[in-house]
Order: C-alpha cells, then structure tokens, then sequence
C-alpha cells in the first residue's frame, strides 16, 4: 500500500488520520513542525504530502514552496481556510489539490488514491502520446505542453485540465466530470478550483494569439476548447 506523510501542528487530527489510513493498509509517517516534515521527505519518500497551512514558525504555504523545489510528490493541503485567495496561493505554488475542513476521511481517502495514481507512470498508447492543436503541443508520456518550442511551465493540474479538454476538443466537459479526471471525485467546492486552475491556464497560454484554438467557458456546465 502506498505511503503518506503528514504534517500538520494539531496531535489530535494526527492521530485520529494516523490511525484511519495504518487500519486501511497504508503506511503513515506524521511530523507536527515543517523541520521534521523535510527530514521524513527524504528518509521516508512519501507517496503523498497532507499538509496543514497554520502552522508555528514555517507554514504550509512555505512549506509547499520548499518541496516543489525537491520533488513532484502529490501534495494536499488540509484547511480550514475556505477563502478564495488560500486557494488561489495554494493551488499556484504547485499543490495537486486543497481541501477545507471539514471533510470525510473516505473521501479524503479518494482524493489521495486519484492524485497518487494520476503521478505514476502509466503505459500509454502511442497513438495518445501526443496531442498537436496548430502551434499548440501537449506531449502527454513526458507530461510537457508547448507552444512551438517554448514549454509553458503547466503545473500538474493545469495539464490534467488542458490535456482532458484537448482529448475532448469540440465537445463541452462538465465541471464533474473535470474534477472526477482530476481527482477522482467531485465535491461542490471543486468548481471554484476548477475556475481557478483554468483563470491560471489562460494567464499562461494567450489563446486569442493562437489561430483556431479558443478555450471557451460554458456558463453553468463547464468549458470547451474549440
């Protein structure tokens, strides 16, 4: 079974998701200050990072920066911040996924499973490794989009999204049904991130200059990229 880290400052919720993801099978390692949250990163080699944001001395928000630098690992923040600007700033220093409290544990459970499964490298039909839309490149063995020859720096989640609306291109893909390739799931907040992942994707490709491709909003369903 897969292996989990979390560092959060609070003893209580360490304990109670220690003891719900052992019981499952998994193998958990839990630190309560960022200091013994890196030394666990390179000893134990997490599978996937659930990480608190209020925490002393270092944050999450910090403390996801320091990662990124030193690993892809999926990583999750667990908040009690619902405001939009957490979420923005989270999900831009490159977590995979942000959820509030509270939340259900089987439904965390899903949201680690798709993010850790959505990481491995799977085998892929060579006829699906790569997508081309005009100038518009997206190599999805290396998980790579370009636009000529300059990369565009997509976060993962930022190519889960463009990737599944070019599979689909032409055709509207609902907000559920963007969550649910994504993370496995679809919860009501994860329409909020949705418009926010996709607010960062049209910040990093300007379609209006590229000829023919448009990423249209569906007002109430979804998007589409024509």
């Amino acid at each position: 079974m897969y292996k989990l880290l979390m560092i959060d400052d609070d003893q209580l919720v360490l304990q109670v998701t220690r003891d719900y993801f052992t019981h499952r099978g998994y193998t958990m390692q839990t630190a309560s200050c960022a200091e013994d949250g890196f030394a666990l990163l390179d000893v134990f080699k997490p599978e996937c990072i659930l990480l608190d944001i209020i925490m002393p001395q270092v944050d999450g928000f910090q403390v996801c920066r320091i990662i990124r630098k030193r690993s892809n690992v999926p990583i999750l923040f667990l908040s009690g911040k619902a405001d939009n600007m957490s979420i923005i700033k989270g999900l831009s220093l490159g977590a995979d996924d942000y959820i509030t409290k509270p939340y259900r544990m089987n439904e965390l459970e899903a949201r680690i499973l798709a993010n850790i499964r959505r990481s491995e490298i799977l085998p892929i039909n060579a006829t699906h490794r790569q997508i081309t839309l005009g100038p518009l490149i997206i190599d999805i063995e290396q998980h790579h989009a370009f636009i000529g020859k300059e990369e565009l720096g997509l976060s993962n989640r930022e190519f889960d999204l463009l990737s599944l609306l070019a599979k689909n291109r032409g055709k509207t893909v609902t907000y559920e049904q963007i969550a649910k390739h994504v993370w496995g799931s679809y919860r009501r907040e994860d329409k909020s991130y949705i418009m926010i992942i996709v607010s960062r994707l049209r910040k990093k490709i300007d379609f209006q200059s590229l000829a023919g491709i448009a990423l249209e909003t569906i007002r109430g369903e979804g998007y589409c990229l024509m």
